[in-house]
């Protein structure tokens, strides 16, 4: 009986211990195959004994190439200086601080002061002078590298300063961007405006003022001592603020003007038409006109209808 269980017993213990040794060795062969390069994440497709594995790039190296900086843009001279010229003397004259002093580069230097203090200057003088003029024209510029030099010439007008002189810029590329990294100017002798010029433009001034409601401009354009046979300056005011709101819109046409300048006054005549919605007249106006702080100033007006007109 002995003999039996032991040629029974036998067999199955062999095939036992077999089994846990190939176990053993299947378990090394895959502890193996968990060990990959670094720098690798994998894919497995696990197909009968085959292992197929799938690399792709590392985390940290796409987070490197975002970080890479942009190329500068290229900037063509031709197309970009002359507006962004014009943005800066429109930004200057509109009294818009901010779009001014983003022309300027951040190591910008002029007349011993850096970006800080150059902005600082410039709202004081925005503060003290709210309403200024400037043309500019005969625009020229050169480049060299990423430089451009930058010339034109500048005319700079407010109630107490009328400034004429040669502006010159040097531009770089910044951010895709013209800015200025230098800034100088040189007075050239002033070009006498004629004077029936200049009382034209004074004229037309005062009409788009009245035509578009613009109560500032409009009685900035009278002279202190100005009086009609009942009203001084200030009651002028009030009575011409009053006709505003009651007719917001207004056409008013000048036509046939006569300027006689005789030194510090002149007298100019024109046909004068002022339509609203409710109202229409043809007239003979009249403007008595004054020098005033290197202004022209309306010292006196009257006006006479027309008869056959409106």
């Amino acid at each position: 009986m002995k003999k039996i269980l032991a040629i029974v017993i036998l067999p199955v213990l062999c095939i036992y211990i077999s089994g846990l040794t190939s176990c053993k060795s299947k378990s090394a062969k895959q502890e193996q195959k968990k060990i990959e390069p670094s720098g690798q994440t994998t894919e497995r497709q696990l197909t009968g004994e085959s292992v197929i594995v799938a690399s792709t790039p590392v985390a940290e190296d796409r987070t490197v190439a975002e970080k890479k900086p942009a190329e500068a843009q290229a900037l063509s001279p031709e197309s970009s200086i002359e507006p962004f010229v014009e943005k800066w003397r429109r930004s200057w004259e509109e009294g818009d601080l901010q779009t001014y002093i983003g022309c300027y580069h951040p190591d910008f230097r002029a007349r011993g002061m850096n970006i800080l203090a150059w902005k600082n200057y410039k709202q004081d003088l925005f503060n003290r002078t709210p309403e200024r003029d400037i043309k500019i024209s005969d625009i020229s510029f050169e480049l060299n590298g990423t430089l451009a030099t930058v010339t034109f010439k500048q005319r700079y007008k407010t109630n107490n300063y009328n400034g004429f002189g040669l502006k010159t810029f040097q531009l770089t590329n910044y951010e895709g961007n013209w800015a200025i990294l230098e800034e100088s100017y040189d007075s050239l002798p002033a070009v006498v405006e004629p004077v029936e010029v200049a009382i034209q433009s004074f004229v037309e001034k005062w009409r788009l003022a009245w035509e578009e409601g613009d109560l500032e401009s409009y009685t900035d354009c009278y002279h202190p001592g100005f009086k009609t046979e009942k009203l001084d300056l200030q009651e002028w005011k009030i009575y011409k603020q009053d006709l505003f709101r009651r007719s917001e819109k207004r056409n008013i046409q000048i036509s046939d003007m006569q300027i006689e300048p005789n030194g510090a006054s002149a007298v100019v005549t024109f046909k004068q038409s002022y339509q609203t919605a409710k109202n229409r007249d043809v007239g003979l106006k009249t403007l008595h006109l004054r020098r005033h702080q290197d202004s022209w100033t309306i010292f006196k007006e009257n006006w006479q209808p027309l008869s056959g007109q409106g």
